[in-house]
Formats: structure tokens, C-alpha cells, sequence
């Protein structure tokens, strides 16, 4: 089975102006660090896996929208899996991979 190892979203932002661009990057760039810090102290919890399941033992099933781990940056988030590619819900960098997922929690009752 084919296994994407690599992803990439581009965003045109030739229609912003240099400052509109800034504050893009300079957003996207605080959710990177914020999200690296919260997942940091996953690294070590003492839980096994966690109900992770590593993209090497199983993608998800085709056009559902999971959970997605992805290194280097630790970041969590969601992503529709399109058979070669993820779909994320968010722009990231092209040197990350995602190398973990989960479904979704089941939403809570009214």
C-alpha cells in the first residue's frame, strides 16, 4: 500500500498586501508554537499509544475526517484522508508528516 509520508497546502496570498501577508504567517506561526507546546507532554505521559494508530499498521478509511499527528512539529489536528494525500483543516508546513491518527471523539449529548 502506498503511504503518504509528505503533504502540502497552498495558500495565494498575492492578493494581500504586505501587511495582510504578515499577520498571516505571524497567525499561523503562533498556532504552530502554541500547539508544539501543549503537545510536548505527550512525548512522556506513560500512556501507551493513546489510541494513536500508526499510519505504518493503517490509514484511516478513505474521505473520513480523523485526527492526525504529524512530526517534526507535534501538532494535532484534523485532516479528510484522500488516499494519497491529506486534506487539512488548517495550512502547515511542507517538511511535516503525519504519522499517527485517530477517529474523531463522538460528539456530546445535548
Amino acid at each position: 500500500m502506498n503511504k503518504p509520508k509528505y503533504f502540502s497546502i497552498t495558500y495565494d496570498m498575492s492578493k494581500l498586501s504586505d501587511d495582510e501577508q504578515k499577520a498571516v504567517i505571524a497567525e499561523a506561526s503562533s498556532l504552530f508554537r502554541s500547539q508544539k507546546a501543549v503537545c510536548a507532554g505527550w512525548e512522556n505521559d506513560g500512556v501507551t499509544n493513546n489510541g494513536w494508530i500508526s499510519v505504518d499498521d493503517r490509514l484511516p478509511p478513505l474521505e473520513t475526517v480523523v485526527l492526525v499527528y504529524q512530526r517534526p512539529l507535534r501538532y494535532v489536528l484534523t485532516a479528510e484522508y484522500l488516499g494519497d494525500r491529506y486534506e487539512f483543516s488548517e495550512l502547515m508546513p511542507h517538511d511535516t508528516r503525519v504519522t499517527h491518527w485517530q477517529p474523531l471523539p463522538k460528539p456530546p449529548k445535548e
